[in-house]
């Protein structure tokens, strides 16, 4: 494997990003075309958003929580060791899951299916930590 292949997923999830801002920026403009009061963006209160943009605004919020422990690991992994193939099929699951949660929360909005793709993406984030863990614990004594 080569070491710098663990960066891809890590791009990709900054795509996601920022086409999560671009979607939250197209739903702003839409709203004030539609009437909404552009003061409210100087300290985001004093108006009831509609759905959608309150959707987008919480999910551009929770694309800066818990993503941010997987840039680390991301980098932390790229300075301390060789990707193999197990650990890089977990990143990019990671994104898939990610991707996957951003559309059901900017479409749909089920929460169980939400959720479960929340879940799913906590569960290979730990499991990545694990398997970083597990490669630079002492085991030889």
């Amino acid at each position: 494997m080569y070491q710098n292949m663990i960066l891809y997923p890590a791009m990709a999830m900054l795509l996601l990003n920022l086409a999560i801002a671009v979607v939250l920026l197209a739903r702003r403009v839409k709203a004030v075309q539609q009437g909404m009061n552009p003061g409210y963006f100087r300290f985001n209160r004093g108006v009831k958003l509609p759905d959608n943009l309150l959707t987008a605004e919480q999910h551009y919020q929770n694309i800066h929580e818990m993503p941010m422990a997987f840039y680390v690991i991301v980098l932390m992994t790229y300075l301390v060791m060789e990707p193999n193939t197990f650990f890089l099929l977990l990143a990019w699951s990671y994104v898939g899951f990610r991707v996957l949660h951003a559309l059901i929360h900017l479409g749909p909005n089920n929460v169980l299916w939400r959720r479960n793709a929340f879940i799913a993406s906590f569960i290979v984030l730990s499991l990545m930590w694990v398997a970083l863990l597990v490669e630079i614990l002492p085991l030889n004594g």
